[in-house]
């Protein structure tokens, strides 16, 4: 063909010439061949295996299974479940264990952790070990189905060697506002969701080793004199706020410094937000009622893996702490331990974090967690739309005129700023990042150990996670509660509420702190542009002033020709679309729920139940 003849359509080429080019793509080989991929969905015959004519997990390949990422089908899942909380049932509130033993503190979701020291040369072989868990199996990590499946396979196959207790976290509360129900919605459904809340229900709440070791999840409170007290719990609900139930799940002994010889035996819990801190003095006199030697508990991070406070004077530490999550929320840095006892011996045994795969925040995938750079590279381009003004313009027209021509720039920066801080708000979980490492893609994960170099800092700057979360109810909701309630002060609690969210949080920022920051800007921007919009521009129009354009090249000069009505039907386009943008921002704010709200729901809930 003629060079002269060539046009765009006989240069596309047809299917087959395509092919003929560049060769068929087989899709079912991996790019990144160094890494295994993740093995699929289990199939009966490798997840059931007979004892006895019973089906019953297998256990071996379980292991494996899930360290290689699989996944169980529905009605496996659900077998598990409802077979271990069945067993669940029929244990007691306390149960009564004997040496020799192993005993694990909080796991948190680290699967990888979990296999590596449930080994016989090291917590021991859990088919010939016995095992003790203080509970706390769920949240922060993104491994926590894979913990509780394989624990509960385990508790099918050893009833009587594999205990469990129930922690703080084993609760709807908190999975639902931490990462749990999250992972279990992505892994699985909604359905399997609700049955692990159902078993957390049925899970007991202490236990008493050999008569010397009394081994809860949090510890005692005012209500708690006799071990026997425990077993009048009902403990198959929802862990409530206050109360024993609470104070086994959620109190802490004292901080160091804060109890004196002869001072109250509890004081109020603020880290917590709930429950209590037990002085050494309640401790002594609780295990001397009893005939006990320690409280074993877990509930806090230990930079050691595990602490033992002040000895009573059977030179018996009062209180051991076990913690045998390393590397807390891949920020803390510190080692997990685990305990075990012979009948005669205490050894603790601490270990490092195992390597595991890597997952983005609340498991996005890649799309769902590049959107919000995607959206701010938007906001750019937004800005530059509706920036209508040049810095020389803007300068040159307030100064001549007297007309608060400069708000216009000064409304879109602050439009452009809440943009900024409201759009990509999943990009990092540490909240406490600088801005300019929360809105590069990948940067601020390699920041976080330089921004929180040890320990000590990583539980500062994350110990507002430590506490019980609000209780999120919808807005419509509250408002009709209130109504009824006669209570309309929102004010006074959003600050009391507001909730810096860290690592291992579903919420990417607060609902106190979004609501309040987006009720508060948009009423400002609201207010600058309907003077803008409203007043400066009809009464420019009105008065035959100019209406400041970008044109396209030099800036209009001042002697040049009065604008036309086209250029001023442009600019009340424009200003018509900056309306529209700040109508939608409203929209979507008015989806978040209101701190305030639930801040007076739980005070009037409160004084209801007292």
């Amino acid at each position: 063909m003629p060079e002269d003849q060539v046009t765009p359509a006989t240069l596309i080429l047809s299917e087959s010439q395509l092919v003929e080019h560049y060769g068929v793509t087989d899709l079912t080989q991996r790019v990144c061949k160094e890494i295994r991929p993740p093995d699929g969905i289990a199939s009966d015959e490798d997840f059931y295996r007979q004892d006895n004519g019973i089906p019953i997990p297998n256990v071996s390949f379980l292991r494996l299974h899930f360290y290689q990422e699989g996944r169980l089908t529905e009605d496996q899942v659900l077998f598990l479940l409802r077979r271990v909380g069945d067993i669940f049932k029929t244990e007691r509130n306390v149960l009564y264990l004997s040496a020799p033993i192993t005993i694990v503190g909080d796991i948190h979701g680290q699967y990888y952790d979990l296999v590596n020291f449930m080994t016989s040369s090291f917590g021991g072989n859990p088919l010939k070990t016995d095992y003790l868990f203080l509970g706390d199996y769920v949240d922060r990590g993104y491994f926590s189905v894979e913990c509780l499946l394989w624990l509960f396979a385990l508790k099918l196959v050893k009833p009587n060697g594999i205990n469990m207790l129930r922690g703080n976290h084993e609760s709807k509360h908190l999975t639902n506002y931490f990462t749990f129900r999250i992972e279990c919605t992505r892994k699985y459904s909604e359905r399997i969701y609700d049955a692990f809340l159902e078993v957390f229900k049925t899970m007991p709440l202490a236990a008493v080793v050999d008569d010397r070791f009394f081994c809860v999840h949090g510890g005692i409170g005012p209500d708690l004199e006799s071990v026997s007290d425990i077993d009048k719990i009902n403990r198959f609900a929802e862990v409530p706020t206050k109360g024993l139930f609470c104070d086994l799940l959620w109190a802490d002994p004292c901080p160091p410094g804060s109890e004196f010889p002869g001072g109250p035996l509890f004081l109020e819990n603020s880290v917590r937000g709930c429950s209590y801190y037990y002085s050494y003095e309640a401790v002594c006199k609780f295990l001397k009622a009893n005939g006990l030697s320690s409280i074993i508990r877990g509930h806090e991070a230990q930079k050691e893996g595990y602490s033992m406070f002040k000895y009573t004077s059977e030179n018996y530490p009062s209180v051991i702490t076990i913690f045998s999550a390393p590397n807390y929320c891949d920020i803390y840095g510190n080692k997990g331990a685990v305990m075990t006892w012979s009948g005669t011996k205490m050894l603790f045994k601490w270990f490092y974090h195992s390597p595991h795969p890597f997952y983005l925040p609340n498991l996005a995938d890649a799309f769902t967690w590049s959107l919000p750079f995607v959206s701010e590279k938007a906001l750019d381009m937004l800005q530059a739309i509706m920036n209508v003004f040049e810095d020389e313009q803007v300068d040159t027209e307030a100064a001549t005129t007297g007309l608060p021509i400069g708000k216009k720039g000064l409304v879109m920066s602050h439009i452009y700023d809440l943009l900024r801080q409201t759009g990509p708000e999943g990009a990092s979980e540490f909240r406490s990042l600088p801005v300019e490492l929360t809105n590069n893609l990948g940067s601020a994960a390699s920041a976080v150990p330089q921004l929180i170099p040890d320990f000590e800092h990583a539980r500062t700057s994350d110990i507002l996670n430590e506490r019980l979360p609000p209780i999120l109810v919808p807005a419509s909701e509250a408002k009709e509660f209130f109504a009824r309630k006669g209570v309309y002060s929102l004010k006074r609690s959003s600050t009391q509420l507001s909730r810096k969210v860290s690592v291992g949080t579903t919420q990417s920022s607060s609902p106190s702190t979004r609501k309040r920051a987006a009720e508060v800007n948009l009423a400002l921007v609201r207010q600058a542009a309907d003077l803008i919009a409203k007043d400066e521009v009809k009464r420019r129009v009105a008065a035959g002033v100019p209406v400041p354009s970008r044109p396209r090249g030099k800036l209009r000069s001042r002697s040049q020709e009065p604008p036309t009505q086209v250029e001023v039907d442009i600019e009340k386009s424009k200003y018509e679309r900056l309306l529209a943008v700040i109508d939608q921002l409203r929209a979507l704010r008015e989806c978040a729920d209101s701190a305030q709200e639930m801040a007076n729901v739980l005070r009037l809930v409160n004084e209801e139940e007292e």
